[in-house]
Formats: structure tokens, C-alpha cells, sequence
């Protein structure tokens, strides 16, 4: 159910950005990181119920890229790619000195429009 509210603030967002860019837009591409836990289908289920809201986005369309998750090894310096957030440990060389370095992001990277 966060999904919801993460949504409405993703729509004000785009609001903010068209208003001051004076466009209308017609397609918002997002990056949405795997490590996140937010769900894409309840994202775009709410974005389109939302966008009914308001004039200015009855006819925009969402567009949601998955960001794969990645790690760096601090102790190794290599890069992993991962599925959950919880990994505590390189796969590689088994340190424990490692920071999460994509993936954990829900970011506006584009708004089209006219």
C-alpha cells in the first residue's frame, strides 16, 4: 500500500516540473530499482488512477525501467550485481565492507511532452 503514497508523490512531482516547463506531458520515464520495495504494477495501477485527477496528465504515460541492484566491494573492489538488499557479504572474496551502488533508487529520469 505504500505504492500509493509514493505515487501521489511522484504525480505532484511531475506537476511541479510540467508547470514550470510549461509542458504537457505525454510520457514520464522512471527508474524504479529492484532493491526497492516498491511493486511496478501497483506504481502504474495508481499512476493511472491519480492521473485522472488532473488535466494536465489525462493522457501521460508511465514508463517504469527496472535498475538492477549492485554492490561494491570495499575490501575486493568489485562489483556484483544483487536481488535483495540484505546481502551482507561479497560473493566473491566474502567481506564484509560493501555499499549497495544502484538499484535502490526511484528516480524521474525523463518528461516528454509538448
Amino acid at each position: 500500500m505504500h505504492e500509493y503514497g509514493v505515487t501521489q508523490s511522484l504525480v505532484s512531482q511531475i506537476l511541479v516540473e510540467s508547470e514550470k516547463n510549461n509542458v504537457k506531458p505525454k510520457i514520464i520515464t522512471v527508474e524504479l530499482g529492484n532493491l526497492t520495495t516498491y511493486k511496478a504494477e501497483s506504481i502504474k495501477f495508481y499512476f493511472d488512477m491519480l492521473k485522472k485527477e488532473h488535466d494536465l496528465l489525462k493522457s501521460a504515460k508511465l514508463e517504469l525501467n527496472e535498475v538492477k541492484g549492485k554492490l561494491l566491494c570495499n575490501q575486493c573492489k568489485k562489483e556484483h550485481e544483487v536481488q535483495e538488499s540484505h546481502l551482507i557479504f561479497c560473493p566473491k572474496c566474502e567481506g564484509h565492507d560493501i555499499e549497495i551502488v544502484a538499484g535502490k533508487d526511484f528516480i524521474i529520469k525523463n518528461i516528454q511532452g509538448d
